[in-house]
């Protein structure tokens, strides 16, 4: 893509590099299953993931075996398992179907105008740039979790924060890197029946969606995704197992040569969380994630309906979708063998063809100079008219 690399006022490099690089990355070999590496599962809350990590890097920890490289090697696989699954950011991009664990994201807060304005310029274009979660919301998180009142800097307003009810909407507007918070009760029959989590902005806006844990450390995000009433999230907390669809990288930055973009249509094809909504007090936030101006939004908290027949037709479709999924991937290295093939078919064809006519020019030529030779004895015999009234024609036959 021909990304320059740009430095902030300390010097330090802000946007793109390792994003692009990892986009522009040829034949990534497959992903490492960093959950199974943990012992963990998608589910799994922060504490929990930090607590696993532990016990395994004491396990594996070179002091404690000096002369093992297995257990180095398996410590340095634990500690990059533990570096993805432990921010949230690099968790979401990972289960998305991206391996995250060189690529950090963008604190707007931190990159400037110069920044967030080629950030604003890729976004439009359909780049999707991965940004933090600023740390001061990250705070105000764990002090509303723990009871207490948000501590904002000097000068600065507290933020929002609603007790929400089933099938209201609530509207709001939002600063960049700011967040307001809602507190939701779910009750056991909600909880049984299911949960989704709706946001809307018909003014474009980006930001994302968070679901914390009950010590106020993020358990899920979303963001949001662009469509044409304007950019949407939808949180599904349900007892059935779902897929999600994510557009990490947009499709029109995956078609190369070799391989069509329609082999990609699958790619961010994932199992997903599968939380499900306790009986309890529930925080989420909808957080600023614009690059300059406002975000605008209504959201709704919404108690499912039981509709099996409904249910029955995304699963079967899902499980069909994650069939062709590796269907598609195997076919994919039918078609470009194929596709090779058929290249080198074509260049044969192309080499034999200008053989064919070289030699077709080199005959031809032969048989010119063929001609030329057997004319060359004649070229000083004179050609005799024939005289004038000699009896030559129709009339000559009468005679003078």
């Amino acid at each position: 893509m021909g990304i320059k690399r740009h430095r902030n006022k300390d010097g330090k490099h802000f946007i793109f590099d390792s994003f692009f690089r990892a986009m522009q990355a040829p034949g990534q070999p497959p992903r490492k299953d960093y959950y199974g590496i943990l012992g963990v599962t998608k589910a799994s809350s922060e504490a929990e993931i930090k607590s696993a990590y532990r016990k395994l890097a004491m396990k594996y920890h070179p002091d404690k075996n000096p002369n093992s490289p297995e257990a180095a090697e398996k410590f340095k696989e634990v500690s990059v398992a533990f570096n993805v699954l432990s921010d949230p950011t690099k968790r979401h991009q990972y289960d998305s179907g991206f391996d995250a664990a060189d690529v950090e994201g963008i604190n707007i807060e931190e990159i400037g105008g110069v920044g967030r304005l080629f950030g604003a310029m890729f976004s439009k274009l359909g780049v999707p740039l991965p940004t933090q979660i600023s740390p001061k919301v990250l705070t105000f998180a764990r002090q509303i979790s723990q009871g207490e009142s948000p501590q904002p800097e000097p000068g600065k307003a507290p933020p929002r924060l609603r007790e929400v009810d089933f099938g209201s909407i609530y509207k709001d507007s939002i600063s960049k890197s700011d967040a307001t918070f809602y507190w939701l009760n779910v009750d056991s029959a909600a909880s049984e029946r299911g949960i989704l989590v709706n946001c809307l902005s018909s003014a474009f806006s980006k930001y994302k969606v968070i679901l914390f844990d009950k010590e106020g450390a993020i358990r899920q995000f979303e963001d949001s995704v662009k469509k044409k009433t304007g950019t949407e999230v939808d949180m599904y907390f349900v007892k059935w197992d779902r897929l999600v669809l994510s557009e990490l990288f947009p499709l029109k930055f995956m078609a190369d040569d070799e391989v069509p973009v329609n082999f990609h249509l699958l790619d961010g094809l994932e199992p997903s969380h599968n939380l499900r909504l306790q009986p309890g007090r529930h925080l989420f936030c909808v957080y600023g994630d614009n690059w300059f101006n406002d975000v605008k939004y209504q959201i709704q908290f919404l108690v499912c309906e039981p509709v099996p027949d409904v249910v029955s037709t995304i699963q079967k479709s899902e499980g069909l979708l994650q069939q062709k999924k590796t269907e598609m991937a195997q076919f994919q290295t039918k078609y470009v063998e194929a596709k090779k093939q058929w290249e080198s078919a074509c260049e044969k064809l192309k080499c034999e063809t200008e053989n064919i006519q070289t030699l077709l020019k080199d005959r031809d030529s032969g048989y010119e100079q063929f001609k030329t030779q057997a004319r060359q004895k004649y070229t000083q015999t004179q050609v005799q008219a024939t005289p004038k009234g000699s009896g030559g024609g129709f009339f000559g036959m009468f005679g003078s």
